[in-house]
């Protein structure tokens, strides 16, 4: 009986390069299933892969022919450049073939035993092409990061050093200038006192009217959370300038503050799912990492699993948990964490987790620094990208990715208030 094999788009498609007088290659993996769609396990196939150098006229660079043979999970994997040459092609070898001419193709057909299926054509992406630079010619193109890699183990501490000598007493400073007078507002009964350099517009409401006050305040959100948390009895007492990027209310809560089992890593904005006028409303993370896990269900597709947005995460992981049964997977850690008090956590999604890493991780846009104590290595979201894969973030250079749901990635709950 005729058979149909059918291979996924590959799982490791990365450029190995070396001194031009060791062979060069890529490396390729993919799945081979059956016209049913069942795996093909422990399947001896001929695979012939053909570099085409000119889509117009199909010019064959390269072709070569490999016998591989899939595993218990029917992958299989090939060096493309490491085959037996069929002699066909303009390149002598595959070292010298010109990446810079063109943009070059990969053809990839397979035989079980019965004669090559065509399994499609594809253009090589930018990461192959680091093959270029090993030949002379234009700078070759630059490749795609990598996914961090997991932390070594920490070095044995050293021994404690002998205490120094105390230093001289320095001498004692210049006296500061006086600060600028406090402005107070008879209606409140709120007093502000500047103590920064350059000026801040801020709005104090009396009796539903806006008064406008400028005061010396420092601009930065640091500066300004410290004037939020200082004298600020009514939380709808102050309204701040877009500039600032602060909503109505915000005096109780600032990015960077533990509170509710966790630290406040996002504000909602208008137009944010959640956001309500008037009120405060956010996200927590929690303090630490609750594991390193895998996403979970390679190969099942998860309804409704597929939420990026500010506020979609909690979703993502009702519907993840609703459709994977699997114990122990991103997800399911986060939504059964409980840190004594609150059991709310969910996994974020995909822009939740970035918020986490620019505001309170690496990032450091609000220059907080990495406050959420975060290691250098890929977190998993929620966001799933299709059956095989889930988004990542890798929290050294924020870097968005996805990648295959088996690999095991750091884990850190979130939860709404």
């Amino acid at each position: 009986m005729k058979k149909t094999l059918s291979t996924l788009l590959s799982v490791l498609f990365c450029a190995i390069t070396f001194a031009q007088s060791v062979p060069q290659g890529i490396n390729y993996q993919a799945l081979a299933r059956d016209a049913s769609g069942d795996v093909l396990m422990n399947q001896a196939l001929t695979i012939q892969f053909s570099v085409i150098s000119d889509i117009t006229t199909s010019a064959v660079s390269w072709q070569e022919t490999h016998t591989v043979t899939t595993n218990d999970y029917g992958l299989y994997t090939a060096i493309i450049g490491g085959g037996t040459s069929t002699n066909v092609g303009s390149s002598a070898s595959f070292d010298v073939i010109d990446w810079g001419a063109s943009n070059h193709l990969l053809k990839v057909e397979v035989d079980f035993g019965s004669g090559y299926l065509d399994m499609g054509t594809t253009a090589f992406m930018s990461v192959p092409y680091s093959i270029y630079s090993a030949n002379p010619g234009p700078q070759g193109l630059q490749g795609v990061p990598g996914v961090d890699g997991d932390d070594g183990q920490d070095g044995q501490d050293g021994n404690d050093g002998q205490n120094g000598d105390d230093g001289n007493d320095g001498n004692d400073g210049q006296d500061g200038a006086d600060g600028q007078g406090g402005i107070t507002n008879a209606g409140t009964g709120i007093s502000v006192t500047g103590a920064g350099t350059s000026v801040s517009p801020y709005v104090v409401s009396t009796n539903d009217s806006l008064i406008q006050v400028v005061s010396s305040l420092d601009s930065s959100l640091t500066v300004l959370n410290s004037f939020l948390h200082f004298g600020c009895t009514d939380p709808t007492s102050f309204k701040y300038n877009a500039t600032a990027n602060i909503d109505n209310g915000t005096c109780d809560y600032a990015i960077g503050d533990l509170s509710q089992g966790g630290i406040i890593f996002y504000i909602l904005q208008a137009g944010d799912i959640g956001y309500v006028a008037g009120q405060v409303h956010g996200l927590i993370a929690a303090p630490f990492d609750q594991s390193n896990a895998e996403w979970g269900c390679y190969g099942t597709a998860i309804s409704g699993a597929d939420g990026t947005a500010i506020g979609t995460g909690n979703q993502n992981t009702i519907d993840i948990e609703a459709g994977c049964t699997t114990a122990g997977t991103a997800a399911d850690i986060c939504a059964n964490y409980t840190d004594g008090t609150y059991s709310d956590w969910f996994l974020p999604s995909k822009d939740e987790l970035n918020e986490m890493y620019s505001n309170i991780g690496q990032g450091n846009v609000l220059g907080l620094g990495n406050v959420g104590g975060f290691a250098s290595n890929a977190y998993w979201s929620s966001t799933e990208y299709g059956s095989f894969s889930a988004w990542l973030q890798g929290f050294s250079y924020g870097t968005q990715t996805n990648f295959d749901k088996y690999t095991n990635l750091n884990v850190r709950a979130v939860r709404a208030f």
